[in-house]
């Protein structure tokens, strides 16, 4: 016997409690509001029991996946293993990728890896244009619309992802905005233009499945404060972590000293002349490093700088989410004695093999 189909009351009369992210959380309250410009007086609920309501009995969409962690195993085995893989997974990847650059609490983020996530937007263009796949005049507008003024000028897709390459390399360190519209494009795209060959599209995007995978690592330890597990035999990661060089580094300002931990890598910094000392991990270390090389104040991850010119320059350094608010105060040439360090142990190939390794377990943004 088949089942009975509910009424619409019995349907409406169940209640169901939900625990969701908080980037889920915001894409419902955005969606209520879009809504209410239109003259929609709806609450949260409300559109989130719509958004079930419309996709009941539907196929889930290209890209949507219920378990991250084992989707991102299944495409780091492919890449290990050279497999071919689809573009759903690509599409899941550039989701994920656009996720990053909405969850990351940092003001600026890497020009690399947003110009990879351009670069593969440019590619699966290309192969619609050349597989006669058409792209309607709206999405078009919309696509330019997310790569800069400039780019909008543009009547051709291709001249417009240029000028978006532009862009990026006029900011130098590009803004965590600019990312967040930039990597729309790829998300969208992979998405809605449908009924190209699987092989294809995997043979366009491979060379940027390392720069996707880096972002889309860094949206799942976001939201779950741990990298993904299982992805090789642990012990052995343990071994290849382990520094087996020089475990301490100084100036004339600061000195810094590293220990490998259980899968991690504990940093200890202590300046010369001061009686602080901080000690982080990978990620922290990390955070603080690529902000101490901007030459402004800005926010990360973890900390927050501030730029005091008219205090000769100095610069105020604190932990963000901290219970006590203490700041560390950096002159002008500590701060450049701390980036001439930091660079100087970056290329040193021991170190510069275990940042790589823990980069491929974090993810980066």
């Amino acid at each position: 016997m088949g089942r009975k189909q509910l009424a619409p009351e019995e349907g409406m009369q169940k209640t169901l409690s939900l625990r969701i992210s908080e980037w889920l959380t915001q894409y419902l309250e955005r969606s209520r509001e879009a809504l209410e410009r239109e003259g929609q007086k709806l609450t949260t609920s409300d559109v989130a029991r719509q958004l079930l309501i419309n996709s009941a009995g539907r196929d889930m969409p290209i890209g949507f996946v219920v378990d991250k962690e084992e989707m991102l195993r299944g495409i780091l085995r492919a890449q290990r293993d050279d497999l071919p893989l689809t573009q759903h997974h690509y599409a899941f990847l550039a989701d994920q990728a656009h996720t990053t650059y909405q969850q990351t609490r940092r003001d600026f983020v890497r020009a690399d890896l947003l110009k990879n996530n351009l670069n593969a937007f440019a590619a699966f263009i290309t192969l619609c244009k050349q597989q006669g796949h058409d792209i309607p005049d709206d999405r078009a507008r919309y696509y330019r619309s997310n790569l800069g003024t400039k780019a909008q000028e543009k009547t051709d897709l291709p001249d417009s992802i240029n000028e978006g390459n532009s862009l990026v390399d006029s900011l130098g360190i590009p803004f965590r905005t600019t990312g967040e519209f930039m990597s729309r494009n790829l998300e969208v795209a992979l998405r809605d233009e449908k009924g190209l060959a699987d092989d294809e599209v995997d043979r366009v995007l491979r060379p940027y499945l390392p720069g996707l995978l880096l972002l889309a690592l860094r949206s799942f330890t976001y939201e779950n404060d741990r990298p993904v597990d299982g992805v090789e035999n642990h012990h052995e990661m343990i071994d290849r972590l382990k520094i087996r060089a020089s475990l301490n580094h100084r100036n004339e300002h600061f000195s810094i000293s590293f220990a490998d931990g259980n899968g991690d890598l504990s940093v200890l910094i202590t300046p010369a002349s001061s009686s602080w000392m901080l000690t982080c991990r990978y990620e922290r270390f990390v955070d603080f490093v690529e902000l101490t090389r901007l030459d402004r104040g800005a926010e990360s991850d973890y900390f927050r700088l501030e730029h005091v010119p008219h205090m000769g320059g100095v610069f105020f350094l604190s932990a963000k989410g901290a219970e006590v608010n203490i700041s560390i105060r950096f002159t002008q040439d500590e701060m450049l004695g701390m980036r001439t360090l930091c660079n100087v142990i970056s290329a040193e190939p021991e170190y510069a093999r275990v940042f790589k390794l823990l980069e491929l377990r974090y993810g980066s943004v």
